[in-house]
């Protein structure tokens, strides 16, 4: 999943258009109600508006023969990352988390949602690509049972989870720190990567997890660029003696 997802259409909609569609076809019970409106200050244009998580949201809009749903930070997501940045960065973890784990599940979740309606309707471009959510409650919703939410399904990994996700933070600090070592520094990010990623991919979102995929991922890069000056430093007088 991603923090933007393109569905192709048979057709190039206007975004009335599209919300027109939504307002004929869309589930506002099981997934939620959508304005059209800017997400914050410094939008120039309207999208087609849906709930992610506090301080983000799903924005749709549509392009030449595709509609883009794309998170977006909202009023409050822009405060957090402004009171951020007057901290030095200070808190900005936090924010790039919420934005890249719960609220690109939510995108996902939307994005295989509407790709299914554009299928039904007849007007999706080739097969759907995405396997639509089976929300909470829907076998109940027929006998007159309350059907769930489609906010229901984010995921998050159980508190068993948080001492590996801590131990993955750990290794991708320490792959940060010792980036001058070269190889070792290259061990720990991959370590602290593959850690993250089993706990992100396999049980759902966990701050510690992501903090240490982040980590590990730039201890990896800068370990592995000190590490390939050593073996060409130690190469080349061999082969100029």
């Amino acid at each position: 999943m991603k923090t933007r997802e393109v569905i192709k259409i048979r057709q190039t909609m206007t975004l009335q258009e599209l919300y027109d569609f939504m307002q004929l076809h869309w589930d506002r019970e099981r997934y939620n109600d959508f304005i059209i409106g800017k997400p914050g200050a410094g939008a120039f244009t309207d999208y087609i508006m849906l709930p992610a998580t506090a301080r983000c949201a799903v924005c749709i809009y549509p392009r030449k023969d595709k509609v883009i749903l794309a998170v977006m930070t909202n009023s409050n997501g822009q405060v957090a990352l402004a009171g951020s940045l007057m901290l030095g960065g200070l808190g900005s973890m936090g924010m790039v988390a919420e934005i890249n784990g719960l609220a690109v599940q939510v995108n996902g979740l939307y994005a295989a949602y509407l790709e299914s309606l554009f299928a039904k309707a007849g007007l999706l471009s080739g097969d759907p690509k995405r396997e639509q959510p089976v929300i909470p409650g829907q076998s109940d919703f027929a006998a007159g049972g309350k059907t769930g939410n489609v906010l229901e399904l984010v995921k998050f990994a159980p508190q068993e989870a948080r001492g590996i996700s801590i131990l993955s933070l750990v290794l991708g600090i320490l792959s940060l720190v010792l980036f001058m070592t070269g190889i070792p520094g290259v061990l720990l990010g991959i370590a602290a990567i593959f850690i993250a990623n089993s706990v992100l991919k396999n049980q759902g979102f966990q701050s510690q997890a992501f903090a240490g995929q982040f980590c590990g991922k730039i201890g990896l890069w800068m370990s592995a660029i000190v590490a390939f000056i050593v073996i060409v430093g130690n190469l080349l007088p061999r082969l100029n003696p």
